[in-house]
């Protein structure tokens, strides 16, 4: 069993948690579950809607508190946050993926 909490809110008045729970089972055939909560973590992200730079750190910190969690590799987390960004940071993002930077 995993039990995750992280914050769905950078706001520095109070960040409301939420705490997800996975059961993984030998029988599942190995980590399936954590797609899932990546999945929903990635849900309560709002896209971005501006290129102003502080936009643009809170949800790279948000990011990297997900990223954090290694639910999934480099290439398939950057795959994964490109719908959420749009712009200069898609384009900037597409070059991570094909060079394959971290």
């Amino acid at each position: 069993m995993v039990q995750t909490s992280v914050p769905t809110d950078l706001v520095s008045n109070g960040a409301e948690v939420v705490s997800l729970t996975v059961v993984c089972s030998s029988h599942s055939g190995g980590w399936d579950g954590q797609t899932v909560v990546l999945v929903e973590l990635f849900r309560q992200i709002s896209p971005l809607r501006s290129e102003d730079p502080k936009v643009i750190l809170r949800l790279f910190v948000r990011l990297d508190e997900i990223y954090y969690l290694e639910f999934v590799g480099n290439g398939v987390f950057i795959t994964r946050i490109m719908p959420l960004v749009f712009g200069s940071l898609l384009k900037f993002l597409g070059g991570c993926l094909r060079e394959r930077v971290s």
